[in-house]
């Protein structure tokens, strides 16, 4: 029995036999032992005819030329209940009319009959590029099932992990900042990493075996120097360091160093000087009129210049008379000591000389009570304030004086800067038993040079501290003097 039944095919004529150029045959395959209906190429072309070209039953064959004539030459076919299918003997005989199953095969619409063994394309359909499925109709791939079944081994499968792919459109694209893990590790030992430096003024070098290293930056306020040595072969590792007199080089032998330059200099030498001197009188422009602070000489005699003087026209200072009260003259200045002397005629007294003398001081005294009476103790005996003229002079000299004296004990006396809350004396004023006076003391008053100052506005008070036996009549005497 033969293994394929042609059942008819495809052309784009109409064929009046099957002589016609074949586009596709549709024909069972029944090597397998199994029908199988197939068709070997489908273009997109109308179906012209559909034929039984060999039917053989048990050697018997009923030819079909056309589509209308098939019902009278084929009937249904009624195989016995048992036996081989295939074998020729276990058909019956008879055959009936078949025109309801040819109808059912192929259909008269063209849209496939009830069987769907041969479906034809619809209306704007193609069966290019397609297979023939369940329910007798022409399917493309997306409609083939298992689709989502990994039949194809050579293909990534997309549910797998694609954790690589970029965050972008294009798949395989990876993004090196967002999509790549360990980017802070320490990946490119070719580039030196920049954790190494952390403070400003660091330095990186290669240190042992080339390994990146940092040398700290210099944080002293004193001025550094780099520093790195070797041992002819091999180089140590920087330091910060100061510099050496023996990291100077010295160049004494090729520049002589000389009290006023530097000697042989050769191209930098000077006309007429040893080295870096220079002789000013070899200076281009010295006739030029550079300093306009001074008087030309050329302008001497003229009335705004100044008189020309030579050696034997010059008057020195022993050449003048003296000055006297009655001539112009020469006249030396007097000193303070020579101003409170008071007896030289011949020099000249002037404000500072004044100011330091006798002359320049002023004396204020306070009688603190009458002669008869006893003066007793405690601060405030008197008050005064100074004269605003005394302002920025000091207190130079203080005395104290009673008419009647003490036959026994010291009176004692203070001069407080009421203005200022300070004692002015920083050894009281006394005057000693049997003594009308302080200037014999045996201790003498000492003024404090730090409360000595007067300012405009002062107020002094006479403050009695001690008082003797007997004593009365109590007078303080205080000099002033511009410093």
């Amino acid at each position: 029995m033969p293994d394929r039944y042609t059942f008819g095919y495809l052309d784009a004529s109409t064929p009046a036999g099957g002589d016609s150029p074949q586009v596709g045959d549709l024909w069972v395959d029944l090597s397998g032992g199994v029908a199988v209906m197939k068709c070997t190429s489908i273009s997109p072309v109308t179906w012209v005819s559909a034929e039984i070209t060999t039917h053989d039953l048990g050697g018997s064959q009923h030819n079909a030329d056309t589509l209308a004539n098939l019902n009278t030459k084929v009937s249904d076919a009624t195989l016995d209940d048992s036996g081989d299918p295939r074998d020729p003997n276990n058909h019956a005989s008879n055959h009936t009319d078949g025109t309801d199953d040819v109808a059912d095969a192929v259909g008269d619409s063209g849209a496939g009959g009830t069987h769907g063994l041969v479906p034809a394309p619809g209306a704007g359909d193609t069966a290019a590029g397609k297979v023939l499925g369940a329910g007798a109709t022409w399917i493309d791939h997306g409609s083939i099932g298992g689709l989502g079944d990994d039949d194809h081994t050579q293909y990534r499968l997309e549910s797998a992990d694609h954790s690589h792919q970029s965050s972008g459109a294009e798949a395989g694209k990876l993004d090196h900042g967002a999509a790549l893990n360990g980017l802070t590790d320490n990946d490119h030992t070719q580039y030196a990493l920049r954790s190494i430096l952390t403070t400003l003024g660091d330095i990186l070098y290669a240190g042992a075996s080339a390994v990146w290293s940092r040398l700290a930056g210099n944080t002293t306020t004193t001025r550094k120097f780099l520093r790195q040595t070797g041992d002819g072969a091999n180089s140590a590792a920087p330091a910060w360091d100061t510099l050496q007199a023996a990291d100077i080089p010295d160049i004494s032998s090729t520049y002589a160093v000389a009290a006023k330059g530097v000697t042989n200099g050769d191209s930098h030498d000077h006309s007429g000087g040893d080295g870096a001197q220079i002789d000013h009188g070899s200076i281009a422009g010295l006739t030029d009129d550079d300093h306009t602070q001074y008087q030309k000489e050329s302008e001497k005699g003229a009335n705004n210049g100044y008189c020309g003087l030579d050696a034997s026209g010059l008057v020195g200072p022993t050449d003048l008379p003296a000055a006297t009260d009655s001539a112009q003259g020469a006249s030396e200045l007097a000193t303070a000591a020579e101003t409170t002397t008071g007896t030289d005629a011949g020099r000249a007294v002037t404000p500072d000389g004044l100011a330091g003398s006798d002359y320049g001081k002023r004396t204020i005294i306070i009688k603190l009570i009458d002669d008869a009476t006893a003066l007793a103790t405690g601060d405030g005996k008197f008050y005064f304030e100074l004269p605003d003229f005394l302002a920025g002079w000091n207190l130079v000299e203080v005395k104290a004086y009673v008419s009647t004296v003490s036959s026994s004990g010291t009176p004692t006396y203070q001069i407080h800067n009421l203005t200022a809350a300070a004692d002015i004396l920083s050894t009281a004023l006394t005057i000693d038993a049997t003594e009308n006076s302080s200037r014999t003391a045996a201790t003498p008053a000492v003024i404090n040079t730090s409360e000595d100052d007067v300012t405009a506005g002062d107020v002094y008070r006479i403050d009695k501290d001690v008082a003797g036996t007997g004593e009365k009549g109590d007078t303080i005497t205080m000099v002033f003097q511009k410093p």
